[in-house]
């Protein structure tokens, strides 16, 4: 009997199955993270100088989920069905996680914990959530299949949520969700599924270009410019500065804070 075995829910698993830990010299280095991933993602910056990569699994099936595996199967079956790259070269934290097979046994998860101030942030998820959260610099984002939410973010943004093919896990009504601490240059978000919601520092100027079957906006004030009919709001915020682009084919809500 294997005293070291237990199921594979389909939830996520509590502890991670696999967890790359990069000490304060190496973590350092990270000026970027760029991270393609089926299935869902999510990267955190904090203050402290280490970084880790941490894989969890879920079942995919009924038949998956009611035997028991050991850690040793687990390791087999992520060999066999999945390409996992996880590395740190040229300043880059690289993370791959894609499958070999059509239909794998596992769902895959990816949570990254890195310093807060890195460059940029390049990330992919397919048939799962992506989640940013406390990144200083450049976030361009894209989740298939997925809902995304980003917070504290300082910098540029990026965001596309977008409708794939109809699997088992597709999402016909995707949310985009971002909340702003400091916007550069711009934020541009897109989301051809469902709705995008956007949080903004109040009391600065932008340019406004917003487009949604519907619309609805929080404490704006000072805008000058076209509202039509709550499908188009194009202008701009006092004098203007960054610019603040959003698409959506179902509502798009614009806040304040």
């Amino acid at each position: 009997m294997c005293s070291a075995c237990y199921f594979i829910s389909s939830a996520q698993r509590s502890e991670p199955v696999t967890t790359w830990n990069f000490e304060d010299r190496v973590a350092a280095s990270i000026k970027e993270v760029n991270a393609t991933v089926n299935g869902s993602f999510s990267v955190t910056g904090h203050t402290a100088s280490e970084a880790t990569v941490e894989l969890f699994i879920s079942g995919n099936s009924p038949d998956i989920r009611s035997r028991k595996w050991s850690d040793d199967e687990i390791k087999q079956e992520l060999e066999r069905s999945f390409t996992i790259i996880v590395k740190i070269e040229g300043g880059q934290l690289l993370v791959v996680a894609n499958p070999k097979t059509n239909r794998p046994q596992f769902s895959l998860s990816i949570k990254i914990s890195v310093p807060k101030q890195i460059s940029d942030v390049s990330a992919t998820a397919l048939n799962g959530n992506l989640t940013a959260k406390n990144i200083i610099g450049e976030v361009k984002v894209e989740a298939t299949n997925g809902d995304m939410k980003l917070d504290g973010i300082s910098g540029n943004v990026d965001a596309k949520v977008v409708l794939g093919y109809q699997g088992v896990n597709s999402n016909n009504d995707a949310q985009l969700t971002v909340s702003m601490d400091l916007v550069k240059d711009y934020v541009k978000l897109s989301n051809n599924t469902g709705n995008a919601t956007l949080t903004l520092p109040s009391n600065i100027g932008y340019n406004i270009n917003i487009k949604a079957d519907n619309i609805t906006t929080t404490g704006l004030k000072d805008f000058k410019g076209n509202n039509e009919h709550n499908k188009l709001l194009a202008g701009a915020i006092g004098n203007g500065g960054p610019l603040v682009e959003i698409r959506a084919s179902q509502q798009a809500n614009l806040t304040f804070k």
